[in-house]
């Protein structure tokens, strides 16, 4: 996951919903629930997290190396992985204007309410060309096994979850801090967040902190002194 833009795509458990389910693995002590037992709702309705065509989102970060700015958008497109229709939540980011990242996140909600990443295309841009970050991979029932990036009834204090666990590759870690979390940013107030914190196990420089408030989603990720801030959400 890059550091600033998986934000807003830039997102925890069965056992945070009531899904302490004997079927979950334990992987270096982090919990990876079981997908093959997950039955599937339609879209991506979270409360802290409305996936609907034509939302979009703009997003800016101070950095060392200059501005960021991020676009996401959900777009018509739908894939279909496996036993599930993912919907996709696509970002570019620039930097002082130039072209930096893009990235596609592929999102499913189960029917207790957690949403899965289920794929993920990214690529940065150099020499011109969109290159493939090594970060790609897609739920195909093989070593690539997706995890929940915003569980459905989150609570603070459980053992920590897979976002996305493919051995050796990604490993990406998170657990819940808080469920109430007010924030101001200039995309607006908000006075009940989820937020989580994001590790990796194969990247000890990974450490962000990222707020999913209601209806818009990503609304601020704290990563070391880089604050990426919700500037405006249009869409329901």
């Amino acid at each position: 996951m890059t550091t600033r833009d998986a934000v807003i795509l830039t997102i925890p458990l069965l056992l945070l919903a009531g899904c302490g389910r004997s079927e979950d693995d334990v992987i270096n002590g982090v919990r990876l629930p079981d997908i093959e037992v997950a039955g599937w709702s339609i879209g991506v309705t979270h409360p802290h997290m409305h996936l609907v065509t034509a939302n979009h989102w703009e997003y800016e970060a101070v950095t060392p190396a200059g501005v960021e700015h991020t676009s996401a958008v959900v777009p018509e497109e739908r894939r279909p992985f496996l036993d599930v229709e993912a919907t996709a939540l696509k970002s570019t980011v620039t930097l002082d204007g130039a072209p930096l990242r893009e990235r596609t996140d592929w999102l499913a909600m189960d029917n207790v309410g957690n949403v899965w990443r289920v794929g993920e295309d990214e690529c940065e841009y150099k020499g011109g060309s969109c290159v493939d970050t090594g970060r790609s991979w897609a739920w195909t029932g093989g070593d690539a096994r997706p995890g929940i990036v915003l569980p459905g009834g989150p609570e603070p204090g459980t053992r920590p979850f897979y976002e996305t666990y493919y051995q050796g590759k990604i490993e990406d870690v998170a657990e819940v801090l808080d469920v109430e979390q007010p924030l101001d940013v200039p995309g607006g107030p908000f006075s009940d967040c989820i937020v989580i914190r994001e590790t990796s196990k194969l990247d000890e420089s990974v450490d962000r902190t990222i707020y999913y408030c209601r209806i818009v989603g990503t609304a601020l990720v704290q990563d070391g002194d880089v604050k990426t801030e919700l500037l405006s959400f249009g869409g329901v």
